[in-house]
């Protein structure tokens, strides 16, 4: 027979071996969590999408955007994820960003997902259409391909200009059927077509805009956030154009910058004139 003392031993045995793991399984979880921690892995990973051009970048202002670009290697460093948003060509941003790898764009409005140069996802315009529908437009017509600007302009005087601007990256042509390359926005220099073949997404100074059907910046920003694990939740969206619209519409947290107009500010949750406090408050 077994003594009262000796089921006392036996609970005493099995209560102190339950706890003795239980104090392994907390130590373990705790220099798991400290490590993370020193990695930047505790809590909710965040994809921080920002417009470029008035909102991440602005003209004669280099020293705040290297600032906020120090910032962004603080975030990305951290495990979060940062995308720069633009309507503009991809070989257009690479001046701007030669000191940073594997910095992911989205380009020509939506067009186009990169990581760097390299093409993660693309929807470009039907080039027969083009030609076909707007192949006698009057003014001058821009087509933008991966690394080129192909212009079909009228006057050499708008030539000069936009070799200019388009810093050397422009072919002229005098068909879009010369194109050799997929192309994913064009645009019209003069009167607007009157079309719905395509879908405007800028207009500004007497040039429209255009870009496939059904492309936005919100639409390939729901393609980033499904191949980057990302979702609304942990989603944050600054711009300052109606471009960037769509986008805010993907995130539960959107800014719009204090030079935005009336129609982005009401569909951002809050507006700001400080990018840098969002991303350092944001972290």
């Amino acid at each position: 027979m077994f003594s009262i003392e000796y089921f006392i031993f036996c609970d005493f045995s099995v209560s102190f071996s339950v706890f003795f793991f239980e104090c392994i399984d907390f130590a373990f979880v705790l220099l798991y969590n400290v490590g993370n921690m020193e990695h930047g892995e505790v809590g909710m990973k965040k994809l921080f999408v920002c417009d470029f051009d008035g909102t991440l970048y602005k003209k004669n202002n280099e020293r705040h955007f290297r600032a906020i670009m120090e910032q962004v290697k603080k975030l990305k460093s951290g495990g979060h994820e940062f995308v720069v948003a633009t309507g503009r060509p991809l070989h257009l941003l690479k001046p701007f960003f030669e000191d940073f790898e594997n910095m992911f764009f989205i380009s020509n409005d939506g067009a186009l997902f990169s990581k760097g140069f390299e093409i993660l996802y693309s929807h470009p315009i039907d080039k027969v259409m083009i030609k076909d529908n707007f192949g006698g437009y009057k003014g001058a017509f821009l087509a933008y391909g991966q690394c080129i600007t192909y212009a079909n302009y009228r006057e050499k005087s708008v030539g000069f200009k936009l070799d200019e601007f388009y810093r050397g990256h422009v072919v002229g042509i005098d068909c879009v059927c010369e194109i050799p390359e997929d192309i994913y926005k064009v645009s019209f220099i003069g009167s607007k077509p009157k079309t719905d073949l395509i879908d405007k997404c800028w207009s500004s100074y007497g040039v429209t805009e255009y870009v496939a059907k059904g492309v936005s910046k919100g639409e390939c920003l729901k393609i980033v956030q499904k191949a980057l694990g990302f979702n609304e939740e942990n989603t944050v969206v600054v711009g300052d154009g109606e471009n960037d619209i769509t986008m805010m519409r993907c995130a539960d947290k959107s800014y719009a910058m204090m030079s935005a107009s009336p129609k982005v500010k009401a569909n951002a949750g809050k507006v700001t004139d400080n990018l840098l406090e969002i991303l350092r408050g944001e972290m």
